[in-house]
């Protein structure tokens, strides 16, 4: 049963970020500039690869496929679902987490992180550029 609830808990995955160093994880300041990412600054940052936190506590490693294809992994556990843009929101769907269901959230940016209400996420494969 716990193990249900800790998946409900990841909620939108892609969407919560992670800086981690030697003394722990290190989120961004609030002072910093908060942008809405657009449908084609979306489009450059997935497909890739992700380090994410859901609801500020668990920690999830995140594989986002050019197919639309997404593979997820944390604590031993995984899933596998999907991904797409639609109307500027970015929609995820797992086949066992969140109840199967899609999950479509606006996404925001401040200082390199990426951001939904429940979940943060930074691209570890390359640099996530924004455009002009």
């Amino acid at each position: 049963m716990r193990s249900v609830y800790l998946c409900a808990l990841i909620a939108p995955l892609l969407f919560i970020a992670t800086i981690e160093t030697g003394t722990g994880l290190r989120l961004p300041s609030k002072a910093a500039e908060v942008a809405n990412v657009s449908e084609r600054e979306l489009r450059q940052l997935f497909p890739g690869k992700f380090r994410a936190i859901a609801h500020g506590l668990i920690k999830v490693s995140i594989t986002a496929l050019a197919d639309g294809s997404l593979i997820a992994q944390r604590l031993g556990k995984s899933d596998s679902g999907s991904w797409n843009i639609r109307s500027g929101q970015l929609c995820i769907k797992f086949s066992k987490w969140l109840k199967g269901r899609t999950r479509c959230s606006t996404v925001t940016e401040r200082a390199g992180w990426y951001r939904t209400s429940d979940v943060a996420f930074r691209k570890i494969d390359g640099i996530a550029l924004a455009l002009p």
